[in-house]
C-alpha cells in the first residue's frame, strides 16, 4: 500500500527529476506542509457532462469520487477495493448530499488554512515559501473551480475568472511562470497590500459560508454563494496572478 506521505514524496522526487536541470534559474523555494487537500480533475466517459473529480481523504487508500450523478467512497484493502455509491435522487442534482457536504468542507477548510498560512507569508515577507507553495496552489484553484461545478451541476455557481487557464502555470519546482508571479508582489509593496487585503476578505466568507451554508449537513441542502463571496473570490483570483 502506499501511504499519502509516501505517495507526496514520490511526486515531489519525480518534480524534482525532470526540473533539476533547470533548478539553478529559478529563485529558492522552501519546502513546508501544505494543508491542502489533493484534487484531481478527470474527464468524465460522456461528452458535455461535468467533471469527474476525486479527492483524496487517505493517499492512494481512500478517496471519493464526486460525479454530476451519483458519487464513489473508494477504499483499497488488502483483499481487494471496496466501492460504496452514493445514488441521487432523480432531480436533486442542484442539492448538496450529505456526501457531499463532507468533502466539500473538508476541501474548503483546507483552502483556509493554506490562505492564513499564506498571509502570514506575505505579511513576513516569505517569498521562499510564497514560491513553493505556487507550484501546487494554481493546480488546486483550477480543480476546485470544477469540483463547484460538478457538485452543483452549473458552470454559473462562481465567477468565470476563477476558471484557471492551463497557461498561467506550471506543475513544476522549476517554473519562470511562479518566479515571475512572486517578483511581482515582492518589488511592489502596493501588490502585496492589496493580496494581502483580497485574502483576508476571501477568508472571511469562506469561513462564514461554512458557518451558514454548511453548518447542517444535511440531505438535499442547497448551496449558493452570495454575490459577496463570489466578488471576494474573483477579486483574489485577480490579485493573486497579477490581472
Amino acid at each position: 500500500m502506499i501511504t499519502d506521505k509516501q505517495w507526496r514524496h514520490s511526486l515531489l522526487v519525480l518534480i524534482l527529476c525532470f526540473t533539476a536541470p533547470y533548478a539553478q534559474n529559478v529563485e529558492k523555494r522552501t519546502s513546508y506542509k501544505i494543508p491542502l487537500i489533493k484534487l484531481s480533475v478527470m474527464q468524465n466517459k460522456e461528452p458535455f457532462e461535468f467533471k469527474r473529480i476525486k479527492i483524496t481523504i487517505r493517499g492512494n487508500e481512500k478517496y471519493a469520487i464526486i460525479e454530476e450523478k451519483n458519487d464513489f467512497l473508494i477504499e483499497v484493502k488488502r483483499n481487494g477495493t471496496e466501492k460504496t455509491v452514493y445514488v441521487e435522487a432523480p432531480g436533486a442534482r442542484f442539492f448538496l448530499t450529505k456526501f457531499e457536504a463532507q468533502q466539500f468542507k473538508r476541501v474548503i477548510q483546507s483552502l483556509i488554512e493554506t490562505l492564513e498560512i499564506f498571509e502570514q507569508d506575505l505579511q513576513n515577507g516569505r517569498w521562499d515559501r510564497c514560491l513553493y507553495l505556487d507550484c501546487f496552489f494554481p493546480k488546486f484553484l483550477q480543480s476546485f473551480y470544477h469540483l463547484n461545478c460538478t457538485i452543483l451541476s452549473t458552470y454559473e455557481v462562481l465567477p468565470p475568472e476563477t476558471n484557471i487557464p492551463d497557461e498561467l502555470f506550471d506543475v513544476s519546482l522549476a517554473s519562470p511562470k511562479t518566479d515571475e508571479r512572486v517578483k511581482r508582489w515582492r518589488q511592489n509593496r502596493y501588490a502585496t497590500v492589496k493580496l494581502r487585503i483580497a485574502t483576508r476578505e476571501f477568508l472571511y466568507h469562506l469561513k462564514n459560508f461554512i458557518k451558514t451554508e454548511m453548518a447542517v449537513l444535511a440531505t438535499n441542502q442547497k448551496i449558493e454563494y452570495a454575490s459577496k463571496f463570489k466578488e471576494a473570490y474573483r477579486l483574489f483570483v485577480k490579485m493573486y496572478f497579477n490581472q
